[in-house]
């Protein structure tokens, strides 16, 4: 349609280590940014922390140190955006 601007999908951003420090940082700074944040952590307390001040932004609890566990983080994120 002339003159409609496209309809975009905002990029997605997966953070790791987003329950504290520089992660907790970055998931903040992508989410101000538009992106969807998927913040991903092993602290289950402070994800729902990161949640309740940031919504809109999902979260993945898990430890991050097998390929597994990243191909079920990514897994996720595609459920989660189609």
């Amino acid at each position: 349609m002339p003159g409609t601007a496209p309809q975009t999908t905002p990029k997605t951003a997966i953070v790791t280590g987003a329950s504290s420090g520089i992660g907790y940082a970055i998931a903040c700074s992508f989410a101000a940014a538009g992106y969807a944040v998927l913040a991903a952590g092993r602290n289950a307390d402070r994800l729902a922390d990161l949640a309740s001040k940031l919504p809109g932004v999902a979260t993945w609890m898990g430890d991050l140190a097998t390929a597994s566990a990243c191909n079920r983080l990514v897994e996720y994120c595609r459920d989660l955006n189609g």
